[in-house]
């Protein structure tokens, strides 16, 4: 059984354009496996009228739980962008970063 709930503000002025996300999904496989996570989100962009760039800033965090036969783990994932780049931080994995044009 797959269930998702997000839910989005959205927000446009003058300056920006911003989103807020939060929600969560609940993901199960049969009854020996499954995840669970809960998930907050916050991107702006904007336009430098003077220079004529554009920018994003924001982050994404996920936290949860990840039950498998014989036990479960604990997740903690997030992204940012900002300051042309788009960042990762997985677990093992660790830390990636992307270059944006910017």
């Amino acid at each position: 059984m797959l269930g998702t709930l997000l839910g989005f503000v959205v927000t446009l002025d003058n300056d920006c354009i911003s989103t807020q996300i939060t929600g969560g999904f609940n993901w199960e496989v049969n009854k020996f496996l499954s995840a669970q996570a809960d998930l907050t989100g916050l991107l702006t962009i904007f336009v430098n009228f003077e220079t004529g760039e554009l920018h994003f800033v924001g982050q994404v965090h996920a936290t949860g739980t990840v039950k498998y036969p014989g036990g479960s783990k604990g997740i903690d994932l997030w992204a940012a962008v900002g300051n042309c780049a788009l960042v990762f931080d997985l677990p093992v994995i660790g830390i990636w970063r992307f270059p944006l044009p910017c």
